[in-house]
């Protein structure tokens, strides 16, 4: 009655009584209250004022306790995670709700997630774990991480969180902070000490790396490169992949300069060299400033200009010739480039050759001639007119016997058959045979 009379608003007062009330109400139930009436009992119970001095909250939580079914399901339910309460949490957690959330729900995981500080901080204050992951090993500095939550990633490193733990597939905090291009979350965990044991910054670093040249995130890469822990021509543990590559690979033309700036090696080598990778992707850019940047041809496991004439990247197949490819490099096999280009059905990367001076009259080395290897590709009978314009043998043979329609018989290849024939390819005893068992060509 005291804090009623002392105060002068009457609609103060009235709405005192009522959460009086309404707590009076609630707190009869022969039944715990449910998660819902629990928050709601809370939040009369702080609203109406019913102690005063002394360890109020202390009385309002044992109330709470008393009343409660489950003071951990109200603070776990999604109506308190959606629109938490702190004032009504705290409650929660005196009467003995538990920090974590129900078993194997990590609350400070989804408010990591959602960036709310104030929760977070109440949960770590009551002893909340933090190392508890998710089913694929998240952590909430993980989780905060990825959603470039600072200020919260700052807090958790500051309350012990552990800053190399790994989630299922071996990534830290670092590596998320690379991958979603947070540079000044980033900036906070290089600075960090980090422990012997475990992933060390070297090698998550090396990763961060790889995953900021793939997403092209420059200033991270930036931060990265001028890092001690950080070579940047040096192999990733988890994927070996070299960074420079890694760009190649996805296009990432400025994550490239960068990397060369910061003394990427042109001609490295990760299964493929980085012009080798950029050629055969068709990303003309990173094509161009390899090649300006002193890149080897002869590092590629296969000609470049072999590669582009196979995968039909035309435009980067141009810039290789206007810097003086070679245009009849031979593989292992006796192939040149229009052999590629034929063999894969690349007809304006065969046209673009045979333009360019390209020799269309070589065998390879099991003496099988243009119309050979154009004899196996389907749905492409216009490689056959433009290779007998070049003047070609249609009946030429490999070191087998086999011409170009016996090839086309046996390996059922119907439209390109009655191309060459309708060409003049002639019918023989090898032709017969090829045919046996093939109805529709017979």
């Amino acid at each position: 009655m005291k804090i009623l009379n002392s105060m002068k608003n009457k609609g103060q007062k009235n709405f005192i009584i009522f959460s009086f009330i309404t707590a009076l109400k609630l707190s009869r139930s022969s039944k715990g209250l449910g998660p819902e009436e629990t928050l709601e009992l809370g939040h009369h119970l702080l609203k109406a004022s019913l102690f005063r001095g002394g360890n109020t909250k202390d009385l309002h939580a044992t109330w709470l306790a008393m009343a409660s079914g489950d003071t951990t399901t109200a603070l776990s339910h999604v109506k308190n995670i959606a629109a938490p309460n702190v004032k009504v949490s705290r409650l929660l957690l005196l009467a003995g709700a538990h920090p974590d959330g129900l078993e194997g729900q990590n609350l400070i995981l989804k408010f990591a997630s959602n960036g709310n500080l104030d929760m977070i901080q109440l949960l770590v204050e009551f002893g909340a774990t933090l190392s508890l992951a998710d089913a694929a090993g998240i952590t909430a500095l993980m989780k905060a991480t990825q959603n470039g939550h600072f200020e919260i990633v700052s807090f958790l490193l500051k309350s012990g969180a552990e800053i190399n733990s790994t989630d299922s597939k071996g990534t830290t905090a670092l590596v998320y902070a690379a991958k979603f291009g947070h540079n000044d979350i980033l900036q906070l965990l290089l600075s960090q000490p980090w422990p012997l044991a475990g992933c060390s910054q070297a090698t998550s670093g090396r990763e961060a790396l790889i995953v900021a040249a793939k997403e092209g995130h420059l200033d991270v890469l930036e931060t990265l490169i001028n890092h001690p822990s950080v070579d940047v021509n040096e192999p990733c543990g988890l994927s070996n992949e070299v960074a420079l590559c890694a760009a190649a690979s996805h296009g990432q033309l400025g994550s490239c300069q960068i990397l060369i700036k910061g003394g990427a090696n042109v001609n490295v080598i990760n299964d493929q060299s980085p012009l080798f990778i950029a050629v055969k992707e068709g990303h003309y850019g990173i094509v161009d400033l390899l090649l300006n940047q002193g890149a080897d041809v002869s590092k590629c496991q296969q000609s470049p200009v072999s590669v582009a004439a196979s995968e039909g990247q035309v435009g980067v197949l141009e810039l290789l010739l206007t810097r003086n490819a070679d245009i009849e490099a031979l593989s292992p096999e006796g192939m040149t480039p229009v052999a590629f280009a034929v063999s894969k059905g690349q007809t304006r990367s065969l046209d673009l050759l045979i333009k360019a001076g390209a020799n269309v009259q070589g065998k390879d080395k099991n003496k099988r001639n243009l119309l050979h290897h154009a004899s196996l590709v389907k749905s492409n009978v216009k490689l056959v007119e433009i290779l007998l314009e070049c003047g070609l043998d249609i009946e030429a043979m490999d070191k087998d016997g086999m011409r170009p329609i016996d090839m086309a018989i046996g390996h059922g290849n119907e439209a390109m058959v009655a191309s060459l024939l309708r060409k003049g390819a002639k019918l023989g005893p090898t032709t017969w045979a090829m045919a046996k068992g093939k109805p529709k060509i017979a």
